[in-house]
Parts: C-alpha cells; sequence; structure tokens
C-alpha cells in the first residue's frame, strides 16, 4: 500500500486552486499540520493528527473515487462549505468594478447537502468517514462576459472568495 508521503517529496501544481479553496484549507491547516500530501497516489488537502481532511468546494461526484479509495483505509473529514451569506461584485470585461457590491437575496442552508450525497450514499456508514459543513460568508466574483447567456445575463463567475467561517457541523454516522 502506498502510505503518505510527506509535501517535500513530491511537486504539485497550485495554479488551479481557487481562492475559497485555498482559504479553506488555510483555515484548516493548523501549525502542525501538512498540507497537499500525497496519500495512496491521492493528492489530500489537509492531514492533521493522522486524519485526512479534504475540502470540496464543488460537486461530490468529482471525488468519488478519491474517497472511496481513501475512506476503507483512512480516516478522513470531508469539509463541504455553504455560504449562508453572500455578497456579489460585479465587474466589467476588463476588470473594472461596474455593478458595485451587493448583498445576494440567496442562503444557503444545510439542508443543501442532501442533493450531493447521492454522490456516494454508502460512503457515510464507514467509521472512517466524517462530515463537515462550514457555514460561511462569502464573496462571489462575477465578469461581464460581453455575451448574453440563457441564465446568468452575461455573467460568469470567476472565483469565490471566503469571508468568515460562521458555524460548523459536523456529521459521523448515519445517526447524527
Amino acid at each position: 500500500m502506498g502510505g503518505i508521503i510527506p509535501p517535500e517529496m513530491h511537486h504539485i501544481g497550485q495554479l488551479n486552486e481557487q481562492p475559497l479553496h485555498a482559504a479553506l484549507k488555510a483555515y484548516y491547516a493548523h501549525p502542525d499540520a501538512q498540507t497537499e500530501v500525497l496519500v495512496d497516489g491521492y493528492h489530500v488537502d489537509v492531514v492533521r493528527d493522522g486524519v485526512l481532511i479534504e475540502i470540496q468546494t464543488g460537486n461530490f461526484s468529482a471525488i468519488k473515487r478519491k474517497l472511496g479509495h481513501l475512506v476503507p483505509q483512512h480516516p478522513l473529514r470531508l469539509v463541504y462549505p455553504i455560504a449562508v451569506e453572500k455578497w456579489i461584485l460585479k465587474t466589467g470585461q476588463e476588470g473594472g468594478a461596474e455593478g458595485g457590491r451587493r448583498k445576494s437575496p440567496k442562503r444557503g442552508r444545510p439542508v443543501d447537502l442532501f442533493a450531493e450525497l447521492v454522490s456516494f450514499p454508502g460512503l457515510a456508514l464507514s467509521p472512517n468517514f466524517t462530515l463537515e459543513l462550514a457555514l460561511i460568508q462569502e464573496e462571489e466574483l462575477r465578469r461581464d462576459t460581453g455575451t448574453k447567456r440563457w441564465r446568468r445575463n452575461g455573467w460568469e463567475t470567476v472565483e469565490r472568495r471566503l469571508i468568515q467561517v460562521l458555524a460548523r457541523r459536523t456529521f459521523k454516522g448515519p445517526d447524527a
């Protein structure tokens, strides 16, 4: 079996890491933790006190295979942020301020998690698996694309930024 390889033993390109993911990784990586560790052939965001911490800001289906491989061998905590408060910042095509900053009327709720859990329903039964919701305030940067899109009226989300972690809720096992 592969095991844990310290980060200084390999190189990982972090060019595609988004600001929200990077900020949450820093939040969970206490001084005694390691980040971007190679474990059994997979890059794990944080390893702290023998627990693998994986942060997923998007769809769970993207990490189904990874978690299916790691959870039987290692204790793993999956962190999923839900924006209970979101600020939207709109910029023009060249990056200049265009629409200002406003608070979104949409509010994320913990129940939003259930739409994602269909990707791996049996994983919650594993004694090695813990799911943590990070209820956050975030800022979403949107840019004018110059073309009208069906849903977004010509705006695309460029990045999401963490403002603050408001609360955390941890679930372990089916009775949690």
